[in-house]
């Protein structure tokens, strides 16, 4: 149990700690001695990670104040990673800022995203207003700070830092995802479809900046973006991340035919979604005997492989989340530029054996 910090040395709870941010900050506080850190698991079989490390692991889901009173009690630092449903972001982090509260905290930085700000354009920094976009993730981030402001407002110390486009080991969406699309031909080349700025920051410098907000006395009560050191386009991402890859046939795709792809997985999706859930099983035993198990596949390909509308409108965003803040008030400056996080982005995927599967059209 960790009740004790040495001097200068916090005592951390990391939120969310099974999931990509919360244990790269666990390994990181731990291996670099930063922190005497306890992991809050939502359930135990996502501590396959981090019980690599002799870290203390503690069941912490947000939505259970006794769990969260049990993992925080003794902690001086919390870095609320958890996320999830809009219950999850929203009721949880209140929970988790009630509970700091209650045991006075020195120190709540609460991760939230750059998609706070809406569909911008140009250079955003902190001023720039938090808009609604009738997204239910960014909605729930926006509803999740101003629960930050409030408890700020009555002394609980707490610092906000807006990540943007998070990438490296262990990133479904950015890294793993984007990777299986490369090979399946998903995306590629888009022209006009993917010339937005990409705003790719990796993920230990995301951790790094964390680490300095909780240093920093004058971090207290503000809100930071954490970016990368490049700007680049998402048609750049695509391109570099493929040349990596050494994908032979690296795919140009229209305006047309993406924005057509996207629209029709919107309309078969949840269908798709609900018969999987409730006749999954069935259907594959069944389609398998009648011959159409080929077809099968190549449909759970494509709802895999094809970005949805969503995505298409964050891949043209032509907005660049300025870090000039984090910079002078933090003393942040990103280290991994795109080069070298898709070099340690595709040892890992090479490790874990995605890339072996993505490369032979395996799920």
């Amino acid at each position: 149990m960790l009740t004790e910090s040495k001097v200068g040395v916090p005592t951390m709870l990391v939120t969310g700690a099974g999931g990509f941010v919360g244990g790269r900050v666990v390994e990181m506080a731990h291996l670099s001695g930063f922190a005497r850190v306890r992991a809050g698991l939502r359930r135990w079989n996502s501590a396959a990670r981090i019980a690599r490390f002799a870290v203390d692991m503690q069941l912490c889901d947000v939505l259970d104040q006794e769990q969260l009173d049990r993992s925080i009690e003794g902690m001086d630092t919390v870095i609320h990673c958890a996320a999830g449903s809009r219950d999850v972001i929203t009721r949880g982090t209140a929970n988790a800022l009630d509970a700091a509260q209650r045991h006075k905290v020195k120190r709540f930085v609460h991760i939230s995203t750059a998609e706070v700000y809406g569909k911008v354009s140009g250079e955003i920094s902190e001023t720039s207003p938090c808009k609604s976009m009738n997204n239910e993730y960014a909605d729930a981030k926006i509803e999740a700070e101003k629960l930050c402001w409030e408890y700020n407002s009555k002394g609980l110390p707490v610092v906000i830092l807006r990540p943007s486009i998070i990438y490296g080991p262990f990133s479904d969406q950015y890294t793993v995802r984007i990777a299986e699309r490369l090979f399946a031909g998903g995306v590629g080349y888009m022209k006009d479809s993917a010339d937005g700025l990409c705003n790719l920051v990796y993920v230990d410098d995301l951790v790094r900046s964390i680490f300095l907000s909780i240093r920093r006395p004058d971090a207290i009560g503000e809100a930071f973006n954490i970016n990368g050191p490049e700007k680049v386009t998402w048609n750049d991402y695509f391109k570099q991340f493929g040349a990596a890859l050494k994908i032979p046939d690296f795919k140009e795709i229209s305006k047309r035919r993406s924005t057509a792809k996207s629209t029709f997985k919107s309309v078969i999706k949840p269908a798709a979604d609900f018969i999987g859930k409730h006749y999954g099983d069935f259907i594959l035993k069944t389609g398998s005997k009648i011959g159409l198990g080929s077809e099968i596949e190549n449909l759970r390909s494509f709802l895999s492989a094809t970005p949805t509308n969503y995505e298409l409108g964050i891949f043209s965003r032509r907005a660049y989340y300025t870090y000039e803040k984090a910079s002078n008030r933090l003393g942040y400056s990103p280290r991994f530029d795109l080069t070298i996080g898709l070099q340690l982005s595709i040892k890992w995927l090479s490790h874990v054996g995605c890339l072996q599967r993505f490369a032979s059209g395996s799920s």
